[in-house]
């Protein structure tokens, strides 16, 4: 059959006839009311060249036609079987009544086709006219991924979950390129989502530009993201086995073999660091400064590769700590020193008052005598009573009329004659110095809290009369008091006995002292241990945290020396195949590839373990991990860009591979 025939035969007509296809086509022309082609033969008139502009916006426009002539065939597929069906059961000269839609549809195919002919060597023509197919089909993967959105309460009931049906619809949206921010963490359904996305995308819009291509688009489709992935995933390993072999000889990429290392160690828990001294002097070294027992463990092995490094930082730490605790404790000196000035102080004030206290005294004789001649006309010959009502009514006190005796017992032992302490500032100072013996903790007979408290309240109001008695002995008793806290607060710090057999603190030691002086300062009675101030207290927490810090370097499992051995090999054994392969093959061959790189590798290693070391001694210099930061507004604008330049080539791809 000729091309002719064939032609004939699709327009409904009949090839019959004598003459060579030129007569024919010749004959055809001047039937149809056309003309004759000049030169005789069709094809022989000169056409005119399109530019290539023109061309490809004539396949763009043939490229959009498409999938509107695909529509058209299907939506005439079956109107069209009716009206055959009815034209042949009319007589001949009845049919024309009834529209032939099956020849409408072929005519309109036999357009395309003859257009698609005509420009078959046309590049640009036909790059147009893929365009205008991908251009027309760009709608399909939103339509589907919609439709899916909306059909998620039925898939629900199907058992698919919502994070699923969120991932399916991006990914038919995006024609496989990408599952959404919330996609599922199983890498191998993320995968499958993409593969089914981009199938189902790919066929749909290759099936509407041209139904044959139907299956090609949907292989294509769905083979594309998992073979990007494939190749991205090969090339990254590429970039990273590259990096892995050069990285030990620069200095920045020792650092980052070091850091690496650490922090692969640290893995499971925190590795923030902590760089404070707790206490002035003390530097942490990193595992000190992480608590991370992770490092620890590296940390205790990496010790072997320098101990004279680490011996000094331990020593210096100590010795922070010591000059530490004798800022607040002081030594003998510093406490002979503050009580020689107290002792100075306070005899001055006192002795002005006793002084005073004669002049009163005699006063009051001076007084008497001059009563004495009147006794008999209404004057009292007695003695005055220098005695205040509040020490009348503090003598009535079993407790105190007992230290009133013990206060003469005292002064008769220092050659005083106290024949009434009541009467004298210096026999009320002798009953305050008695009230003071029996409180103190070293007394001869103990005293239970409630005579504790007892003894404490008339001391107290002792104090008060004496100081109405003698305002300058008031005076010089509370300069004495001031005097003595300091005084009293090193004695008590500077007994605690704190340092081990090597003169080092020790935590035990300096959490039992700090556990004693908390129940002596609750407990009632005086104590050189109430004299300690917050400051001197907050710096001996510090020192106890420092060593708390300082003790969490028994954490973890040391690492083995291997660890150290092959770095640099180990670290490229690690990006050639990372994850389970990696860790799997590592002890295999990590060994073997670690003898074969020792020549290469060992500077580089030397210098790998010494920066690691260098960084477990001096925390600032392990590089933070830098927070996630936000994109900028022209950041944002170039990732919408790459989007979707990356959703349009993977919906592009089923169009470009099953074109025609």
């Amino acid at each position: 059959m000729t091309d002719y025939d064939k032609i004939a035969a699709r327009f409904g007509g009949t090839g019959a006839g004598a003459g060579s296809d030129a007569d024919k086509y010749e004959a055809a022309a001047l039937k149809f009311g056309g003309a004759s082609a000049p030169g005789g033969a069709p094809g022989t008139a000169p056409r005119q060249q399109k530019g290539t502009a023109r061309s490809l916006i004539e396949g763009g426009a043939m490229g959009i036609a498409d999938l509107g002539n695909t529509l058209l065939n299907a939506a005439s597929y079956l109107p069209g079987k009716v009206t055959d069906a009815v034209r042949g059961a009319l007589p001949a000269d009845q049919r024309k009544r009834v529209p032939d839609i099956s020849q409408m549809a072929r005519t309109l195919n036999a357009d395309f086709d003859a257009i698609t002919a005509e420009n078959k060597d046309s590049t640009a023509f036909n790059v147009g006219r893929i365009g205008g197919n991908i251009l027309a089909t760009l709608p399909v993967g939103g339509a589907l991924g919609a439709g899916t959105r909306a059909a998620a309460p039925m898939l629900a009931r199907a058992g698919m979950s919502a994070r699923t049906v969120e991932a399916l619809s991006s990914a038919l949206a995006s024609g496989g390129f990408r599952v959404g921010q919330n996609a599922p963490q199983s890498a191998a359904l993320t995968l499958a989502l993409r593969a089914a996305g981009g199938g189902a995308t790919g066929a749909a819009s290759a099936g509407l530009v041209n139904p044959d291509d139907a299956l090609t688009g949907g292989l294509i489709g769905a083979a594309l993201p998992p073979g990007l992935a494939a190749i991205g995933k090969a090339g990254r390993t590429a970039a990273r086995t590259t990096q892995a072999v050069v990285k030990p000889f620069t200095r920045n990429g020792q650092a980052s073999i070091a850091t690496d290392l650490i922090r692969r160690f640290g893995e499971g828990a925190p590795i923030d660091v902590n760089m404070s001294q707790l206490v002035p002097g003390s530097m942490p070294t990193l595992a000190e400064a992480t608590g991370n027992a992770g490092i620890a463990g590296l940390q205790r092995t990496a010790r072997d590769l320098r101990p004279n490094a680490f011996v000094e930082r331990e020593a210096l730490n100590a010795n922070a700590r010591n000059t530490a605790f004798d800022r607040v404790a002081g030594d003998r000196g510093s406490i002979e020193a503050a009580q020689a000035a107290r002792d100075n102080t306070a005899d001055a004030l006192y002795g002005r008052a006793f002084t005073a206290d004669s002049m009163r005294q005699g006063l009051a004789r001076e007084s008497q005598q001059m009563r004495a001649p009147f006794s008999g006309v209404g004057l009292s010959g007695a003695p005055e009573d220098l005695a205040t009502p509040g020490l009348r009514e503090l003598i009535q006190r079993p407790m105190f009329k007992q230290a009133a005796g013990a206060a003469q017992r005292l002064a008769a032992n220092n050659g005083v004659d106290l024949a009434d302490p009541l009467q004298s500032l210096q026999g009320l100072h002798y009953i305050k110095l008695a009230l003071d013996d029996a409180l103190n903790p070293a007394a001869a007979s103990a005293m239970g809290r409630n005579e504790t408290r007892s003894i404490m309240g008339m001391r107290d109001k002792l104090s008060e009369e004496l100081a109405k008695v003698s305002p300058t002995y008031g005076a010089a008793r509370q300069t004495f008091a001031e005097m003595s806290q300091p005084i009293n607060a090193m004695e008590a710090l500077q007994d605690l006995r704190l340092t081990d057999a090597r003169g080092n603190m020790t935590l035990a030691k300096v959490q039992n002292a700090i556990d004693g002086l908390e129940r002596v300062r609750n407990a009632p009675g005086v104590h050189k241990a109430k004299s300690i101030d917050e400051d001197q207290l907050r710096t001996l927490t510090a020192i106890r945290d420092d060593l708390l810090r300082q003790d969490k370097l028994g954490a973890g499992k040391s690492a083995g020396s291997p660890t150290f051995q092959n770095i640099a090999t180990d670290n490229i054994l690690a990006q050639m195949m990372p994850g389970k392969l990696g860790g799997l093959v590592n002890g295999r061959v990590g060994d073997v590839l670690g003898q074969i790189g020792k020549l290469a590798y060992s500077g580089p290693n030397e210098k790998i373990r010494n920066t690691m070391v260098d960084m477990m001694l001096d925390p600032s210099l392990l590089p933070p991990v830098a927070p996630p930061r936000p994109l900028t507004l022209q950041e944002i604008r170039a990732q919408s860009v790459r989007d979707l330049l990356g959703s349009a080539g993977y919906r592009a791809a089923p169009q470009v591979g099953s074109s025609r």
